[in-house]
């Protein structure tokens, strides 16, 4: 299953989802929440939390994540779209939002 590829931009990079993943599990899992869309289907209000990854194929993954999302997050939501990031883009919001420093960031540039 192809995803859909999300561009990051620190100074874009939301504050309410910044602080509900820890920073250990973002470099654990190679992920980042992005943030909430708000829908609608049949008529009701839906919230869905975006994730980004950088395999989004990893499915256990992904479980850990919303989980420790649910956790620290006092919102609720009703389903999850998972998003394909970018190794550079994500190594940008780890030194500039999380401020991980360089050396943490080498497991995650591309050879």
């Amino acid at each position: 299953m192809k995803h859909e590829i999300f561009h990051l931009k620190p100074e874009f990079f939301p504050k309410t989802t910044e602080e509900a993943l820890p920073v250990e599990a973002v470099l654990k899992y190679g992920a980042l929440l992005l943030g909430f869309k708000n829908t609608y289907r049949y008529l009701r209000p839906c919230r869905y939390l975006n994730i980004g990854c950088l395999d989004p194929r990893n499915k256990g993954a992904l479980r850990e994540i919303e989980q420790i999302a649910r956790a620290h997050l006092k919102i609720d939501w009703n389903g999850t779209h998972v998003y394909q990031i970018l190794n550079d883009e994500f190594i940008e919001i780890l030194k500039s939002v999380y401020r991980v420093p360089e050396s943490d960031c080498l497991p995650f540039k591309q050879s």
